[in-house]
C-alpha cells in the first residue's frame, strides 16, 4: 500500500474516531421507505450509500445516526459517477442524485419534468426530492457536491438557500463543494459533443458502432466516445440514449446566464436565517451567519483555468487559504476535468479533512 494510501487510511481511522465522541448533537435517519410519498411534483431519481456500500430501498434505516451529503454528477452523466467517493465517506450517509433529464430522472425511465430546464429548475428539484424524504429543517443535508454541471446545481442550491431557508424548510448546507467547476460559458468541446450526439438517429445499432462514428466522424477521442457510448440503454428496437437531450442542450445554454464568481461569493459572504446550524464565522466576520463554506477542486490538468479566471475567482472577499476561510481554492495537479476519477485519494482527503474540520466548527459555535 503506498505512503498516501496509508495516510489516507489512517486518517479515515481518525476521523471516525472522531465523530464517535460527538454524540449531543440531533443525527438524522432517511424514511424506511424510498417511495412512500404523496407528492405531485416528480422526484429525482437517487441512490442511498451508507457505511461505504449501496443500500436497498428497505435498508435505508441503517444510515441512522449519520450526517447526510448531498452529490450531484455532471452533464450527460448519471448518479452511478459519483458513488465511488461517496463510499469513501463511510462516517457520513451519501444521497446521490440522478438531475433532471439523467439517469434515472429521464423520460427513458418513465420521469419527465416540465420547462424551463435552468439551473433554478434543478435545484428545485433538489429541494423537492429532499422534502418528499423528510430531510428537512434539522435534518436537512450537511453539504451538498456537485461535479462540473452538477457544481452548478449544488451552487445554485446553496443560494436559494441561503436566501430563503425558513420559509423553503430546508437548511442552507455547511458546505458546498464544486469539483472542476469552471465559470463561464461551456467549452466548445461540449457543444461538439452534444451536436454528435443528435446526429444519431436512434435506435442505435451498437455501443461498437456508436464509439466508431463518433471517433472517425466527429474526432471525438476513443476515451469520450466510450463514456458517450456508456449513456445508452436496450430498447426492443435496439440501443437509445439514457438521458434526454432537450434538457440537456437547455441546461448548456444556461451557462452564460449563471454568474458563477458573483454567486460564490453571495453564498459564502451572505449571512441568513436559519433552522438549525448558527454562529458559523471567520475571520472576516464579527457577528454570527449562516454562509455556506464553497471549496472549488481545481483539476490542474484542465486548461481551462486560466490564470485570468483563477484570478478572477481569488478576488472574491472571503477567498482564503486557512482552514476557516469561507472560500476555500483546492488544486489537484495530477487530475483533469474528471476529478473524483484521475485523483479520488487527493479529492477523498480534501472532503474528510474539510468535512471534519466545518462540523467541529459548527458544534463548537453552537456551544456558546
Amino acid at each position: 500500500m503506498s505512503t498516501m494510501a496509508n495516510g489516507l487510511l489512517q486518517m479515515q481511522r481518525l476521523f471516525c474516531d472522531e465523530l464517535a465522541h460527538i454524540s449531543r448533537r440531533s443525527w438524522r435517519t432517511l424514511p424506511r421507505r424510498k417511495f412512500a410519498s404523496t407528492y405531485d411534483k416528480p422526484r429525482l431519481s437517487y441512490d442511498v450509500i451508507a457505511g461505504g456500500e449501496v443500500v436497498a430501498d428497505s435498508q435505508a434505516e441503517v444510515v441512522a445516526g449519520k450526517e447526510v451529503v448531498v452529490f450531484l454528477h455532471g452533464l450527460l452523466g448519471n448518479a452511478k459517477n459519483l458513488r465511488t467517493p461517496g463510499k469513501h465517506l463511510p462516517q457520513y450517509a451519501a444521497l446521490v442524485m440522478d438531475l433532471r433529464g439523467h439517469g434515472g430522472s429521464s423520460s427513458s425511465r418513465g420521469r419527465r419534468f416540465p420547462p424551463p430546464h435552468n439551473f433554478d429548475a434543478c435545484a428545485q428539484d433538489v429541494v423537492e426530492t429532499l422534502k418528499q424524504l423528510g430531510l428537512t429543517r434539522e435534518k436537512s443535508p450537511f453539504a451538498i457536491v456537485g461535479h462540473s454541471l452538477g457544481g452548478r446545481v449544488a451552487l445554485q442550491y446553496s443560494s436559494l438557500l441561503s436566501r430563503d431557508s425558513a420559509t423553503i424548510g430546508v437548511n442552507a448546507p455547511s458546505q458546498t463543494y464544486l469539483l472542476d467547476t469552471v465559470p463561464g460559458q461551456a467549452d466548445p468541446s461540449v457543444h461538439s459533443v452534444l451536436k454528435a450526439i443528435s446526429s444519431f438517429q436512434t435506435p442505435i445499432e451498437s455501443k461498437a458502432s456508436l464509439v466508431d462514428t463518433m471517433m472517425k466522424e466527429y474526432r471525438i477521442s476513443k476515451p469520450v466516445a466510450a463514456w458517450i457510448a456508456s449513456n445508452v440503454y436496450r430498447t426492443e428496437n435496439g440501443l437509445d440514449w439514457v438521458f434526454d437531450l432537450d434538457v440537456a442542450n437547455e441546461l448548456v445554454s444556461n451557462f452564460s446566464d449563471q454568474n458563477l464568481v458573483e454567486q460564490i461569493a453571495d453564498v459564502s459572504e451572505t449571512p441568513s436565517k436559519p433552522l438549525l446550524y448558527q454562529s458559523m464565522t471567520y475571520d472576516a466576520y464579527q457577528d454570527n451567519c449562516d454562509a455556506s463554506q464553497v471549496h472549488l477542486v481545481v483539476g490542474g490538468k484542465n486548461k481551462l483555468w486560466t490564470s485570468d479566471v483563477l484570478e478572477d475567482l481569488r478576488s472574491v472577499p472571503s477567498f482564503g487559504t486557512s482552514k476557516n476561510s469561507m472560500f476555500q481554492i483546492h488544486t489537484l495537479d495530477d487530475a483533469g476535468h474528471w476529478v473524483h476519477v484521475d485523483c479520488l485519494e487527493g479529492l477523498v482527503k480534501v472532503l474528510v479533512d474539510n468535512l471534519l474540520s466545518r462540523m467541529h466548527t459548527v458544534l463548537s459555535d453552537d456551544d456558546h
